[in-house]
């Protein structure tokens, strides 16, 4: 049983039908992604405590939402003093979540997909202005030099998933979901996490990897996404 929702599943509107949607996408995470206790725990907390936030202003279904809402969301957990990156995981977890929704049909839209907003960048603080990043991105010549190309990969995926810099060293191809655009980080004390992807960032990727397919490692069956000029894993 995979613990898919049925498609085309109507709805009822209550708090108890909310939770079981969010049952239902956990058995999902856990059958069909093979997701780690402790990640699929961090995932309910976070749906939990969106559902409540909803029920709390008369929200019973999880076709009502928009943006503007679920940002609302974002604002109440930064005011109520919650760190910058665990505001960053319930986004993630939002995302996850109303992206499995669209594709089971249940909702006629995600209103996650557009979430990049000025607002959003408000709620979640960052260091550099959105075109102190662009030009950033844009500094890498365009040469076909496989350093230059990776090199912009690795600043795409620090600036867009908020990954420490032992983690994007230690990627594989492997921990990459193009399909669910989900990235899976290993991180200290080998704890799992799930990192969305932007189509920038996943777009940046897929591009990257013809070329690491054809940059020769020096250790035979090397798997690090990233190597070095020597062919090393950095």
């Amino acid at each position: 049983m995979s613990g898919r929702t049925p498609r085309g599943a109507r709805w009822t509107p209550s708090i108890c039908e909310m939770e079981e949607y969010i049952r239902q996408f956990i058995r999902y995470m856990v059958v069909e992604r093979g997701l780690s206790a402790n990640t699929v725990k961090a995932y309910a907390g976070d749906l939990t405590a969106l559902a409540e936030y909803l029920a709390g202003r008369g929200v019973k279904t999880w076709r009502a939402p928009d943006r503007d809402m679920l940002l609302d969301f974002l604002d109440f957990l930064r005011d109520s003093g919650m760190e910058t990156t665990s505001i960053a995981r319930h986004l993630t977890s939002m995302k996850v979540f109303f992206r499995y929704l669209a594709s089971e049909e249940l909702l006629e839209s995600d209103p996650t997909r557009l979430m990049d907003s000025p607002k959003l960048w408000r709620v979640l603080p960052d260091h550099l202005s959105l075109d102190e990043v662009g030009a950033m991105l844009e500094s890498f010549a365009d040469n076909g030099d496989p350093l230059e190309f990776r090199n912009r990969t690795m600043l795409h995926l620090l600036y867009a998933s908020g990954l420490r810099v032992s983690e994007l060293t230690s990627l594989r191809s492997a921990d990459i979901d193009f399909e669910n655009a989900l990235l899976r980080i290993r991180g200290k004390g080998s704890k799992e996490r799930i990192v969305y992807l932007n189509d920038a960032c996943r777009a940046a990727i897929a591009a990257y990897l013809p070329i690491r397919m054809q940059t020769p490692a020096k250790k035979k069956g090397e798997s690090a996404l990233f190597l070095s000029g020597q062919g090393n894993r950095i």
